[in-house]
């Protein structure tokens, strides 16, 4: 027998990993972009900061960031594979984008009437931008639900692992199974494309719009 747990643990895994990863970028990702909506010094060297950073292979800092964990403790825990991923930057830039469309002068006006800076951001950008959250939900879901090598090097109790993690060890147990691999590979796939199909209209027109702003 391959597996001791079954296929809704690996499931499960997941699936916490994946929702825990899109609220922590809806809500980190809103408050970076509201801060580079701002006018202060330093910002065009922030924003360079973060396009320099997308620019570093993951793969050069997974050592450094495997130390960190584990000075953490979160080793064998799925808070472990969610902290890396719980700021994607590129998110950062798509929030940024929208929020940037909004009219000044209703921000002002929110300010005037007493709205606190959070009320600005999830009372107003929010709902303005429909599309850009859309947008992050679906990159952020990706990113949580595919990731591999991460969950690799974090979870090494059975009970622990990833759909990722059990795919590969059920491919590398069932050579020329193909019909097995091919209905687990399905199952794994089946909730990212449900997904996609809810909110690709949203997803599209956040593309559009960032294609188009001046």
């Amino acid at each position: 027998m391959l597996f001791e747990v079954d296929f809704l643990t690996f499931l499960f895994n997941t699936a916490f990993i994946a929702v825990t990863v899109v609220g922590a970028n809806l809500i980190l990702n809103s408050l970076a972009a509201y801060g580079l909506t701002l006018d202060f010094r330093g910002r065009r060297l922030v924003q360079g900061f973060l396009v320099a950073n997308m620019m570093i292979p993951a793969q050069t800092v997974i050592i450094p960031a495997f130390l960190v964990s584990q000075r953490l403790g979160l080793l064998n825990n799925r808070f472990g594979v969610v902290l890396p991923l719980a700021i994607i930057i590129i998110n950062i830039f798509v929030l940024y984008t929208s929020f940037d469309a909004v009219p000044e002068s209703m921000i002002e006006s929110a300010r005037l009437d007493g709205a606190s800076e959070l009320y600005i951001i999830f009372g107003i950008y929010w709902p303005l931008s429909k599309a850009a959250l859309a947008a992050n939900v679906i990159l952020a879901f990706v990113f949580a639900w595919n990731t591999y090598i991460w969950p690799l090097l974090i979870l090494n109790e059975q009970e622990l692992m990833t759909l990722t993690q059990a795919l590969a060890s059920f491919q590398g147990n069932n050579q020329g199974r193909y019909g097995l691999m091919y209905a687990f590979t399905l199952m794994a796939v089946v909730p990212m494309v449900v997904l996609f199909l809810l909110l690709q209209k949203q997803f599209i027109e956040s593309a559009v719009m960032g294609s188009i702003k001046e």
